[in-house]
């Protein structure tokens, strides 16, 4: 059994199926992501995401790009809206047949549509190869996965020691979210945005998971379990711009955003020349 993370739920059921002499193996801490993915909180209203999400993916230029949303129908909306925009995207969802999500994700894979717009579906046990960014539209609620889900959807870049890129829309939507996020952030020595310092603690402390205490009756430890779970389609907001000092238009945070500082922005390359990433 392999894991970004181990949650209670999910080691008692393990513990009664695997040997007594089991071996467990943790790299770092489990339930953590690491270093090697830059990761940017970006406040952005509801009301502005899609244009907020437009203009970073612009400014990257063309990469690999996997787009998190918390409903099916926010995943229809987002892929038509960069469709519209002229950007090669394809999304894939719970309701999707078999033939679609095979297609989408052969689409993603060989970069004829490197915009994959995406719910839960994804967020684990998804190897792509070279995915450059992954951007959380929604950030997930502690009722569906909380910062365990953060840590499987940032997982899906950064692979075999690799370096990503991982950004998140947030607002007060996600208040719910914002310690886990700080102290993750903090952990990773990850810059935390101005709107979140009053957040910060003087110590970083966790409910360490994959522990072998598993008597406590009743507690389920980490929020959100295990396995793949979608919101609901309620409380997701409106679309439009991204809103910068009271107006439309434009991208903007607190210390101000640098999309490809460190990671080349040169474009996407690819190991395999069979392979061509559409450009826009």
């Amino acid at each position: 059994m392999f894991s970004a993370t181990f949650p209670k739920a999910a080691r008692r059921l393990a513990k009664e199926f695997m040997a007594e002499d089991v071996v467990k193996i943790k790299v770092g801490r489990v339930g953590s992501t690491h270093g090697n993915i830059q990761q940017t909180l970006v406040w952005v209203d509801e009301h502005a995401k899609n244009q907020a999400l437009l203009d970073l993916i612009m400014a990257g230029g063309p990469r690999r790009s996997l787009i998190f949303v918390n409903s099916k129908r926010k995943a229809e909306i987002v892929d038509d809206f960069l469709y519209g925009n002229g950007l090669p995207s394809t999304s894939i969802h719970s309701d999707r047949t078999q033939r679609e999500r095979e297609d989408a994700l052969r689409s993603f894979k060989l970069g004829k549509c490197p915009l994959l717009v995406a719910t839960g579906v994804t967020a684990r046990g998804l190897d792509v190869k070279d995915v450059r960014h992954v951007i959380n539209y929604d950030l997930p609620s502690t009722q569906h996965g909380g910062i365990d889900e953060y840590v499987h959807r940032i997982g899906r870049t950064a692979r075999i020691g690799n370096l990503g890129l991982a950004t998140s829309f947030y607002n007060e939507s996600n208040e719910d979210l914002a310690d886990d996020l700080v102290k993750i952030f903090v952990e990773n020595k990850q810059q935390v945005p101005d709107f979140l310092q009053d957040r910060v603690p003087e110590k970083v402390e966790w409910d360490e998971q994959g522990t072998d205490d598993e008597t406590e009756v009743g507690d389920f430890g980490d929020a959100g379990g295990f396995g793949d779970t979608e919101q609901a389609d309620n409380g997701f907001g409106g679309d439009g711009g991204f809103q910068a000092d009271g107006g439309d238009g434009g991208f903007q945070a607190d210390e101000g955003v640098k999309l490809d500082e460190g990671f080349g922005g040169g474009g996407f390359e690819q190991a395999d020349d069979s392979n061509k990433m559409a450009s826009w």
